[in-house]
C-alpha cells in the first residue's frame, strides 16, 4: 500500500556523541567510501549520484559530484549519504559552494528512507491538472497534485466530498509543458483518506486499473520525470 504524502525519509538518531562522523573518519582512512552516493528528492522524484573527491575539514565533509544532483542539493539544502559501508542511510545538512563547486555536509543523523519502498515513482505536476471526478451519478473536479502507478493526491473542494462514493472514476486529460501530445486516460480510484485544509480536502486515491489505463499514466509519469531531471540541468 503506498502513502503518497508521507516524507521521503526521516531522523532515527541524531549524531549527538559524534559517532556518525566517527564511522564517515574511520571509513573514509581505510578508503571504504568510494562508493558513498548522494540521494535527493526533487518534486518528489529520487535523484543520485556519486559523491567524489572526499576530503573532510574541522568536522566537515567536502565532495563534488554531478551538476544535476549538485542542483538538487542547492535547492534542498540537505542530502542523504549511502553507501554499502554504512550501518545506515545518513542525512546531513547540505550546502553548495559554486564557486568550489563543493558540496559542504554537516549535521549528521541516521534516517530511514521509507520511501524507497515504494513500488514506483511519484511525480508532482508542473501546475496542478484538472480532473474530472465520476461518483456514482454526480461529476465535479478536482486538482491533482502528484501522480504514481499505484495512486495519485488530487485536491478536492469539501462540500464535493460529502456524497462521494469510496471509488469513483477519474478521468486526467492533459499534454505537459515541453510535449504537445495529449494524454487521456480514465481510471477507477478507491478513496484511501482525506485530509482537510480550510476549504480543499487532500484525497489519496489508490488506482485499480483495467487493461486501458495503466499504459498511458506510466507515459504521463516517465514524461513529467523528465521534465523535472531536465530543470536541473
Amino acid at each position: 500500500m503506498i502513502s503518497l504524502n508521507q516524507e521521503p525519509f526521516r531522523p532515527v538518531q541524531p549524531d549527538g556523541g559524534g559517532t556518525i562522523l566517527s564511522e564517515l573518519l574511520r571509513l573514509h582512512a581505510a578508503k571504504q567510501l568510494d562508493d558513498l552516493q548522494l540521494l535527493n528528492y526533487y518534486k518528489e522524484v529520487p535523484l543520485s549520484a556519486v559523491a567524489k573527491d572526499l576530503r573532510f575539514c574541522e568536522n566537515v565533509l567536502y565532495c563534488r559530484t554531478s551538476e544535476a544532483q549538485a542542483r538538487a542539493v542547492e535547492f534542498t539544502n540537505h542530502t542523504i549519504i549511502k553507501s554499502r559501508n554504512l550501518q545506515q542511510p545518513i542525512y546531513a545538512s547540505a550546502q553548495y559552494d559554486t564557486d568550489t563547486r563543493e558540496v559542504a555536509l554537516f549535521g549528521f543523523s541516521y534516517v530511514d528512507v521509507p520511501s524507497e519502498r515504494r513500488e514506483s515513482i511519484r511525480v508532482r505536476m508542473h501546475i496542478p491538472i484538472s480532473v474530472l471526478i465520476e461518483s456514482g451519478t454526480r461529476q465535479f473536479k478536482g486538482r491533482l497534485i502528484d501522480l504514481s502507478l499505484d495512486g495519485c493526491a488530487i485536491d478536492i473542494a469539501n462540500h464535493e466530498l460529502q456524497d462521494s462514493k469510496a471509488c469513483s472514476y477519474l478521468n486526467i486529460d492533459t499534454s505537459l509543458k515541453t510535449n504537445q501530445e495529449k494524454i487521456k486516460v480514465r481510471v477507477m480510484g478507491r478513496l484511501l483518506k482525506a485530509d482537510q485544509h480550510n476549504r480543499l480536502s487532500r484525497c489519496i486515491y489508490i488506482f485499480m486499473h483495467d487493461k486501458g489505463s495503466e499504459g498511458p499514466i506510466g507515459k504521463l509519469i516517465a514524461l513529467r520525470q523528465g521534465e523535472i531531471i531536465r530543470e536541473l540541468r
